[in-house]
This record gives C-alpha cells, structure tokens and sequence, in this order.
C-alpha cells in the first residue's frame, strides 16, 4: 500500500460531511467500547507528567482527551486535515478547560510540520487507512518522535479465523452504513469507511510496516476477535 493519488481530497471531504455525528456513530459501531480502547492507547505511550504527544488524526479529539488524562500536564497536539473534525475539537476542548493542553493543528499527515524528535510519543487512531501515502505516515510519525518514544496505532484489524471474518464483514457491510445512516445522514460515507476498513492491511502487516520504518518492541493487540487491533513499537535509543 503505497501512495493513493487523489485520496486525501476525497478522504477530507468525507470527514468534513460526517464530523457533527461522527462521536456518536462511533459508540454506536464499538457497542460502547471505543473508550476504554483510547485509554489503552493512552497507558500504552508511557507518559509523564509533562510529556508531549501527537495525536495524528485527531478527529473530534476523544483519543487526544485520553492521552491528556494519562498523567498530569500532559501536552497533546491533535492534527488532522478535516476543518470540521478540528472545529468541533476545538469546541469539545474548550467545554472541557482544556484548550491550555491541547493544540489543534490542520496538515497533511504525510508531511508534519514539526522538527525531529518534537513528542515523547505519537498515537493515531483509526486514521492509517485514509492517508494517501501510509508509508511517508508512519515515517514522518517516527521522525518526530523523540528516542525511546512509543507510536501506538488503533484502527481496524482482520480477525483471524475464516468464517470469524466472513460473518463480521458480511455484518460490517450492513451495520455500518445504516449507523451512518441513522446518526450521520450520510449512508456512503459509512459505507467508505467499511470498505477501507476492508480493504486495509491487516494488523500482521501493519507490524511489519513499523519494523521496515526501524521501530523496535513491536506488539499487537487483538479486541473483538482482531475487528480492532492496537500495534505499537518504540524507537530506539540509538540509529
């Protein structure tokens, strides 16, 4: 999966029509699970009190509130390229006090406007399967990341055993259009979002990825029978 031409405008749009309704479809998907999963991304960054992290296509910032939870004076930057995503982080934070501690910036993912090594940790959630160039993502992920730093990805997996994953994406293929439909108005954007889902590299490969971009301690956790997987590494102390 290299560089998609043409996917990251297509991609924007989609994110921009569905962002109003777009935190309660996701409940609605995880039955109720999408929390508790942030905050295992958040606990698995290893933070202080003080660090810095990335949170790479933030969306509506609820990963972003979680890594802010994980330690005290923690400084979250949530980027991502959807204005309307941003827009209602942007109010979320401010509902919240938090507008001191979180930074929202928009930018390509491909291309992070941020010096080597700027966060102690760099996190994105359920945001690889619509970059345009998933490669350069998850290098310039590591470039930024400081040495002994952690990248954590949630996102979709593959569940493992055949007639598992032939029952879940015959599921997924309904469910998940008529969530969109229901909450967001908008049947093909979730349809989208279950085709990618579909179409994306299961969490194996993605571990692979990691490793190719020279991350260490690669690890891989299954939720729902591998629909969700968490893959994470760390950089190392030394090239």
């Amino acid at each position: 999966m290299g560089q998609e031409p043409g996917k990251g405008e297509s991609v924007r749009g989609i994110f921009n029509d569905i962002a109003e309704g777009y935190d309660s479809a996701n409940r609605l998907m995880s039955l109720g699970r999408d929390a508790r999963w942030r905050a295992i991304v958040a606990a698995r960054c290893s933070l202080s009190p003080g660090s810095t992290v990335l949170d790479l296509c933030c969306g509506t910032a609820e990963l972003s509130f979680a890594l802010a939870a994980a330690a005290p004076g923690v400084r979250v930057t949530g980027l991502d390229f959807s204005s309307e995503m941003l827009s209602r982080a942007r109010e979320k934070a401010a509902s919240r006090g938090l507008e001191s501690r979180i930074t929202f910036v928009e930018a390509d993912a491909t291309v992070l406007p941020f010096p080597d090594a700027s966060f102690d940790a760099a996190t994105v959630g359920w945001g690889l399967r619509n970059v345009p160039d998933l490669g350069a993502t998850l290098r310039e992920m590591v470039r930024v990341t400081r040495p002994g730093g952690r990248v954590v990805s949630i996102d979709m997996g593959h569940p493992g055993l055949p007639l598992i994953a032939w029952v879940y994406w015959k599921f997924s293929s309904l469910f998940v259009p008529a969530v969109g439909s229901l909450v967001a108005r908008n049947a093909p954007a979730y349809r989208y979002l279950h085709e990618s889902s579909k179409a994306f590299i299961d969490q194996g490969e993605l571990s692979r990825r990691f490793k190719d971009c020279g991350l260490t301690e690669i690890r891989i956790r299954n939720f729902m029978g591998g629909a969700v997987a968490l893959v994470e590494g760390r950089k190392p102390l030394r090239a």
